[in-house]
């Protein structure tokens, strides 16, 4: 008999109430947020007027004030998609909130005021992202095509002490 792994179908998937551990995480996806993470300035970038910066790939383009995208930012992505993922009802709450020591445990990072410092300017840049996707179906709900929206409607840091 041979080892393999069978496909599970939607009944006996895994309760959405845990679908994390201490050794993985699951990221809810689709082309699209997949094909963002492959974004990247130093292919397939033009600079635009307003010291703003246009970026593809394949089916996917990013409009954003700066000069550059990188894997900084592709990591916080996935971040901010796996504290999404992990909060319940977030189909009707797509609200992300997470503290600066839960980041930095997250991230094994040692150093608060440069975490904090990091953290601020990727979330501003996040904040003026805008994406289109042109690949997808229409009639497909998690592979919709869209034009050009922003992914993050606001921002907001706070300290707490």
């Amino acid at each position: 008999m041979k080892k393999g792994i069978a496909n599970t179908p939607a009944s006996t998937a895994p309760s959405p109430g845990k679908l994390w551990n201490n050794h993985y995480n699951v990221i809810l996806q689709n082309n699209a947020t997949n094909q963002m993470a492959q974004l990247n300035t130093k292919r397939h970038a033009k600079k635009l007027p307003l010291g703003q910066m246009q970026v593809s790939f394949e089916d996917i383009t990013a409009l954003f004030k700066g000069d550059k995208l990188d894997a900084l930012d592709a990591q916080l992505f996935d971040y901010i998609l796996i504290k999404y993922s992990q909060t319940s009802n977030h189909d009707n709450f797509p609200t992300v909130t997470f503290k600066l020591k839960e980041y930095m445990h997250d991230r094994k990072l040692r150093d608060a005021k440069s975490a904090r410092k990091t953290l601020r300017k990727e979330i501003t840049k996040f904040a003026d992202l805008k994406l289109s996707y042109s690949g997808g179906n229409d009639k497909n709900k998690y592979d919709y095509p869209f034009v050009i929206q922003n992914i993050f409607s606001k921002e907001s840091v706070k300290n707490v002490v």
